[in-house]
């Protein structure tokens, strides 16, 4: 009977809590949104894929949504979206690959929250070791965000490693030998935008590879 009781109050605290978050987020104009409780992740009663799958949906939703601006294209760390894939990936960290190669791009790309893009790269490259589109989109991210050249050229070779074009294993000896990556620029943005289907992503995208154009005029 007790455990019944702890059980029901412990289902009632996730349910209210999932209602104010989901319920309150809708109106984006009126109010910021409101990030995910943490606690969530030990209340979910068993059934944590279920939450994880619920929350990655709601991400979906406002992929471009920045919580506060500190700057043009940039979001100040720990954003609401990363907040929600944080907590999406916590609770089942073997969510489809998509979710952390699409999560981590618009972290980077469209939010501009740099610390929770490799957060989320980081944990996808980790859970999908072998997965190069997740490791491509980790090192675009560590080139072009994180100005990390070093950890750049290791997760270009290990993309190439696992089947990604083979001028990513060329990118990577430039970049381990110091030796600058403006030739390759274009061609890095020119297959992101060939490999995502999202019209905000691709756009910005597009925009990037604009302003790559321009700097050698």
């Amino acid at each position: 009977m007790l455990t019944k009781g702890i059980l029901g109050i412990l289902v009632s605290i996730t349910w209210l809590s999932s209602h104010v978050f989901f319920s309150k987020s809708y109106d984006r104009f009126q109010e910021p949104y409101i990030p995910p409780p943490k606690a969530i992740q030990y209340l979910t009663a068993g059934f944590k894929v279920q939450t994880a799958d619920a929350f990655w949906l709601r991400a979906v939703q406002d992929f471009d949504y920045c919580s506060k601006k500190i700057a043009e294209n940039v979001c100040e760390g720990n954003s609401w979206l990363f907040s929600v894939l944080d907590l999406s990936s916590t609770l089942d960290s073997r969510l489809e690959p998509v979710m952390y190669q699409t999560g981590g791009l618009a972290l980077s790309i469209l939010v501009g929250d740099i610390e929770g893009a490799a957060t989320i790269f980081s944990r996808g490259v980790r859970v999908y070791p072998d997965n190069w589109q997740i490791i491509y989109g980790a090192a675009y991210h560590a080139l072009y965000e994180e100005k990390n050249k070093k950890k750049a050229a290791k997760l270009y070779l290990r993309a190439f490693e696992n089947g990604a074009p083979s001028w990513t294993q060329v990118l990577a000896a430039r970049l381990a030998s110091d030796e600058g990556e403006r030739e390759f620029a274009e061609k890095v943005l020119e297959d992101m935008i060939a490999q995502n289907k999202d019209e905000n992503l691709v756009k910005r995208l597009k925009t990037k590879l604009e302003e790559t154009k321009s700097q050698k005029h």
